[in-house]
């Protein structure tokens, strides 16, 4: 009877390594493993033909590699190839739009050549990037500087306005910079302030906030005036101290030293005094500085509304400063960090006045009503100071960035919205930008297209190029010839960039990927159109496969296998999540009639970039024939639990059946080796494959196979 099957005795023992971050289950639930098809039912197999099994994985999260051995009875079947699956072999060509435009930044940089008004040593030496400098050893001194040459085309955007400052200064000080556009009268423009180091370098100073509406007239030597100023910077230490002097009233007096340890030195009654030193971090205060302001910091809080007071020695505690009232909070949990200006302690102060033999900081206790407790986490000195400091500057240039932007930039986003950008006249750019695309790391790039779709009135050209570092450095450009009918144009533009560095994914990220189109006349000027300007890029992932088959040519009850594994390859660092195919394997009937067997998934093992496992179910499947539905057999080895068919149709099978009959997948009689057969499907198609269900069209099929063996 068409439908009845025999076993091939298939174990699979699989290892996959997926090669991702640690999951136990992912967002599409836990990664399974299995044959597929489950069930092969194919009459028409006997000796000499042939089917194929694939080994999927379900659910996969960043699948890496992947390994197996397939492992079947040797004298029914032989496998004659492993083929690599698809699962790995990724690739894709994503088609986006731009949601985002910018100008083309045309930078112009000049230097001065003339100075104005200004007190500033050697100003000339700012002319040129040449070590010879220009200095200030004053704060608040400065100097103007003019005739910067800059020629900023008429009919430009102006979009970008930069002072550069190539210079450094001894300690700290700075400088701040301002411009005018009326000359060096002024009015000039609010201060930038620039910061320096000891280590002379070059920065770039945005002034375009300066002004608004700017015009290319701005910059005419007439106009464009830069005055830079000497700013003073003040230095600051602040040090807790490491000692506590002897005699002292307070409980726990070290509980100062270090902030949030939850120690606390604590007072009970008025007037309780400690006294503390070595403040080490403040002999780090140079010789020659001027003492500017000196601060007392008491973290702390009161129980009630007493206070503290704080006094400073500068003769090792011979003789303190008038005292100073700390008022605290009140409760722990409004405890705070009170800050003292205690500047005025002494007529003035030196340097030497913070080493570890003069100063001293003496707390106190000050009652207020009645008696409270009071609680210090931290003192702390803070002292700010200058220093004699020279500031100097070897090149102070102008940088004016203007563009020529097309009309309705925006109307090149989306295909077919009726929206167009357009320019009239020679070189007019435009960059596009915030394309979205999200490339997988490691894809290898095999194409990077441009479309440009638009027409032209007369017969200008326009150039596209793009750029993969956000517009600093463009790619050559590639010409698209237009006519006066509205085309879509695409343009491969993976070789406009040297082979070194190559393409890779980072390459399109928002921040890097830009595409730029330029209008170029032919003759007189027309108008160019364009209604999408989308990018597309092509890409796949290198893969090994490995595959090794174990045929035994003896007819012997034997295992045979094979072995195949696949991977990806760098660069490719980001697995594969999602469902495919690992490998295929093609098998030749050897032995009619064949037993029906099972299609077993064993010691299934899936892994993570880091080796770790990941949790994974399996399913297993059968290969079933047209011949003898030998279910199972007296036990085999004897006192092995095992119950192999037998290759007859006899009272094992028949039992077999009786228990499982009536029964479908889940139950917890279902037995799958007894689905034997059913009704025809598709109807007149003559097949009549397992239905899920145990009952007469199985019975029926074993009782006319009763007594019959291989």
């Amino acid at each position: 009877m068409k439908g009845v099957k025999a076993k091939y005795l298939i174990s699979v023992f699989f290892a996959l390594i997926l090669m991702s971050c640690m999951v136990t289950s992912n967002a599409m639930g836990t990664p399974e493993v299995y044959v597929d098809p489950r069930i092969v039912a194919d009459p028409t197999k006997g000796a000499g033909s042939t089917f194929s099994i694939q080994i999927n994985v379900l659910d996969a999260v960043d699948l890496y590699s992947y390994s197996g051995r397939l492992e079947w009875n040797g004298p029914v079947l032989n496998a004659t190839s492993v083929t690599e699956g698809t699962v790995l072999k990724r690739s894709g060509a994503r088609t986006n739009n731009a949601t985002g435009n910018e100008p083309l930044y045309n930078p112009i940089t000049q230097s001065p050549t003339a100075i104005g008004a200004g007190v500033w040593t050697n100003p000339t030496n700012a002319y040129t990037s040449d070590d010879s400098r220009a200095s200030s050893s004053t704060p608040d001194n400065t100097q103007i500087y003019k005739n910067y040459g800059l020629s900023v085309p008429s009919d430009a955007a102006i979009t970008k306005v930069e002072i550069g400052y190539e210079g450094n200064t001894t300690v700290n000080d700075g400088v701040a910079v301002s411009v005018s556009r009326t000359g060096e009268g002024g009015p000039y423009s609010s201060e930038f302030p620039i910061a320096l180091s000891p280590d002379e370098d070059e920065r770039w100073t945005s002034v375009t906030s300066a002004f608004a509406d700017w015009k290319y007239w701005d910059f005419s030597n007439a106009n464009w005036t830069v005055k830079i100023k000497h700013v003073l910077v003040y230095s600051e230490n602040s040090a807790d101290p490491i000692d506590t002097e002897s005699g002292g009233d307070w409980a726990n007096p070290t509980g100062v030293y270090t902030a949030g340890d939850g120690e606390r030195a604590n007072s009970t009654l008025d007037a309780n005094v400690q006294v503390y030193s070595n403040f080490t971090d403040l002999y780090l205060i140079p010789s020659d500085a001027d003492i500017i302001k000196v601060e007392a910091g008491y973290t702390g809080y009161t129980s009630g509304n007493d206070k503290v007071s704080i006094a400073a020695s500068k003769n090792g505690g011979t003789s303190y400063s008038s005292e100073y009232a700390v008022t605290l909070p009140t409760g722990a949990a409004n405890e705070a960090t009170v800050w003292t200006d205690i500047t005025g302690a002494f007529g003035s102060w030196s340097y030497s006045d913070f080493n570890a033999t003069n100063l001293r900081v003496r707390i106190k206790h000050a009652k207020v009503d009645t008696q409270d407790n009071v609680y210090c986490d931290w003192l702390t000195i803070r002292v700010t100071y200058d220093q004699d400091d020279v500031i100097e500057c070897d090149w102070l240039p102008t940088r004016v960035s203007y563009s020529y932007p097309w009309q309705n930039p925006t109307g090149a986003y989306t295909l077919g919205d009726g929206q167009r950008a357009n320019s009239s006249l020679n070189n007019y750019a435009q960059v596009y930008k915030g394309y979205g695309f999200n490339v997988d790391p490691g894809a290898v790039i095999s194409a990077i297209e441009v479309g440009f779709r638009g027409y032209t009135t007369g017969d200008d050209k326009v150039a596209v190029s793009v750029s993969r570092d956000g517009g600093e450095t463009w790619g050559s450009e590639v010409e698209v010839i237009l006519t006066g009918t509205e085309t879509t144009y695409w343009k491969n533009m993976k070789f406009t960039f040297p082979p070194t560095p190559p393409w890779e994914n980072s390459h399109f990220s928002d921040g890097a990927w830009r595409v730029k189109v330029r209008h170029k006349v032919v003759g007189g000027e027309d108008d160019v159109y364009c209604d999408w300007l989308p990018s597309r890029v092509t890409y796949y992932f290198k893969t090994t496969f490995l595959q090794q088959i174990w045929n035994v040519p003896d007819p012997v009850n034997v295992t045979d296998y094979v072995y195949f594994y696949g991977s990806l390859k760098a660069p490719a660092t980001k697995g594969v999540d999602g469902s495919g195919t690992l490998a295929t394997v093609t098998f030749l009937v050897e032995v009619p009639p064949a037993n029906s067997s099972d299609l077993g998934l064993y010691s299934v093992e899936l892994r993570n970039s880091f080796g770790i496992p990941i949790t994974c179910t399996t399913q297993n499947g059968t290969f079933r024939s047209s011949f003898l539905p030998d279910i199972t057999g007296p036990e085999n080895p004897p006192a092995s639990g095992q119950y192999p068919p037998d290759g007859y149709v006899d009272g094992w099978d028949m039992t077999a059946l009786s228990k499982a009959y009536g029964s479908t997948p889940g139950a917890a009689n279902w037995d799958w080796y007894c689905d034997i057969t059913g009704p025809e499907n598709p109807p007149a198609s003559g097949q009549y494959p397992p239905d899920d269900k145990v009952d007469g069209w199985d019975m029926t099929a074993a009782s006319k196979d009763y007594g019959k063996h291989v």
